[in-house]
């Protein structure tokens, strides 16, 4: 660990890589994740450039996906089944818009309504 702390930071992140890879076949997870930790370094996924940009995309993506299931389940149980049209509507919305539809939606009295 010591030697692997003391290299530049590509080289770091391979030898951490390839010792998670090791730990892992040889069960040994908790130990060098323990270790790690105690490391003089940090190393956070998010600052990853690919990882990192991957990571915050799919999370971007759940966060609209939870949005627009809420807001299906919504509209369903006060307007009953929901027209296509308005389906694709709603997957081309971003997760702030749909949140804001889930606001609006105790306000009016249709999908055409809710929707314009």
């Amino acid at each position: 660990m010591r030697r692997i702390a003391g290299l530049e930071t590509t080289g770091r992140e391979r030898a951490l890589r390839q010792l998670m890879i090791l730990a892992g076949l040889r069960r040994l997870e908790e130990t060098v994740e323990r270790e790690i930790k105690r490391m003089p370094v940090l190393l956070d996924i998010l600052d990853h450039k690919v990882l990192g940009r991957e990571f915050k995309r799919g999370k971007a993506e759940g966060v609209q996906e939870g949005e627009q299931t809420v807001l299906r389940r919504m509209m369903a149980k006060r307007f009953g089944e929901i027209p296509g049209w308005a389906e694709e509507a709603l997957t081309s919305k971003s997760a702030a818009e749909l949140e804001a539809l889930c606001e609006r939606l105790l306000d009016v009295t249709s999908i055409e309504e809710l929707l314009r």
